[in-house]
Parts: structure tokens; sequence; C-alpha cells
């Protein structure tokens, strides 16, 4: 885990396309390696388990798009839009990484049980990945007037929602994760409307216009 956080952290300080995305990242398992330290052995196992194959659907669009492959579905509209603004690869990064590669790691390494039951813990992680966003947030602030009205119309309620929105797409995905062994139609039908979703949130950061309901 330690030598694929590096790959990230090492990505994260180039000036390609990849490296939006890899610092957001970089600092987020950086604050989730901390809080980890707090959990108990089997807790700690799955995460990293998880945090593992996680990681490697990136580096795996990273390394498709420095040989000229074609990037996966997940990641391809990240990096098929190089003349994008860094905020807006780093909100299209992690929309790929959230909406689209949590259930895919937790059912090719997990039981429906061992994802039931770790679930809490799995979800506990919000503090250390909203901590991450705080300086992308204030910089984002900086490039949209629009987002600076709405916090400050809302009395700084506008980056709250945006960590709850980041909660509600990692819940989600757990429980598509669960839906996966236990229904397989319902499974079908709640994962192409993620990525319906997934998609329509890509254009409208492309865009950069109001964000639609989430």
């Amino acid at each position: 885990m330690l030598s694929m956080m590096r790959q990230v952290d090492s990505i994260s300080h180039t000036t390609g396309i990849a490296s939006h995305f890899a610092k957001i990242y970089t600092a987020s398992m950086g604050n989730i390696n901390v809080q980890l330290q707090g959990l108990d052995s089997g807790a700690q196992a799955f995460v990293k388990k998880f945090e593992i194959s996680f990681i490697g659907y990136f580096l795996e669009a990273c390394d498709e798009y420095n040989t000229g492959k074609t990037v996966g579905s997940v990641w391809n509209f990240y990096f098929t839009h190089p003349e994008a603004e860094p905020w807006q690869l780093t909100m299209i990064g992690v929309n790929a990484h959230i909406n689209g590669d949590i259930w895919k790691g937790l059912v090719k390494n997990f039981s429906e049980e061992e994802i039931r039951k770790y679930k809490k813990n799995l979800l506990s992680f919000q503090s250390s990945i909203s901590k991450a966003f705080q300086p992308f947030f204030e910089e984002l602030l900086e490039e949209s007037a629009y987002l600076r009205f709405m916090d400050n119309f809302t009395k700084g309620m506008a980056r709250h929602y945006g960590e709850w929105l980041i909660y509600n797409w990692r819940r989600r995905q757990i429980d598509l994760a669960t839906l996966y062994y236990t229904d397989t139609e319902k499974f079908k039908k709640h994962f192409a409307t993620i990525e319906k979703k997934k998609q329509h949130i890509d254009e409208k950061i492309l865009k950069n216009t109001k964000l639609p309901k989430f």
C-alpha cells in the first residue's frame, strides 16, 4: 500500500494531467492513515486491502494514458479533457474515483458480510477526506464567483453541502456493492442510474455551470 501511495504522491508533483487528482488523493490518504491507527486490527486490515485495490484503479488509468492506450470508461472523461482547468479536473477525478471505483474495489475483495461489517468504518473516514478538501475548496471559491456568492449567502453552508455530497456518494457506492450480492436486477438498475448521474456531473463541471442535484 505504501509503495502505491508513493506512486500517487510522485504523480502529484508532476505537471501532467494526472497530477490534479493525485494531489487531493495524496492529502486524503495521508489523513486517512492517521485515523486508521485508531481502528482495531480487523478494520485496519479491511481498509488497507480495500485501499490497495482502490488506488490501483487510478494508477491503471494513468498507465493506460501514458502508454497511449484507451483509458477505461470510468477515467476516460478525465484523461480526454487536458484543456480543463485544474479545479475542474480535480472534481472530475473525485467524481470518477468515488462514483466509479468504490463498488468495484469492494466486490473484488470482500464478501457481502464483510462489506456490511465494515461499512461504518469506511464512512467514518469522511472527516479525513473533508480535511483534505478544505484547501481545495478555498481555491475553488477564488475561481468561482457563483460559489463565493453561495458560500456567503448560506454563511458557509455551501462547503458543508460539498462535504455531505461526497459522503452521500461514498455511502451510495457501498450500498451498490451490497446490492451486487443481494439483488442483481436492482444492482443493474442502480448502477445505470449512478452512471448517468456521473456523466451529467462531469458535463456540468466542464461547462462550469451551476451544478445539478446529485
